[in-house]
């Protein structure tokens, strides 16, 4: 009983927390964008071909 109140009264762990969902937030954003960026430099790259008569 003495180590559950040890345990909640710790701050340690719910900064852990925080620093987790934070990180997790900015890897959903920095995929998102790569994405994005992905989709745009393939159709570029298509269009470079064809225009340069390759497919």
């Amino acid at each position: 009983m003495r180590l559950l109140l040890t345990f909640l009264r710790e701050e340690n762990g719910s900064n852990v927390i925080e620093y987790g969902l934070i990180a997790s937030m900015i890897s959903i954003a920095a995929i998102g964008g790569m994405m994005a960026v992905g989709v745009q430099v393939g159709v570029f790259y298509d269009s470079m071909v064809t225009a340069l008569g390759g497919r």
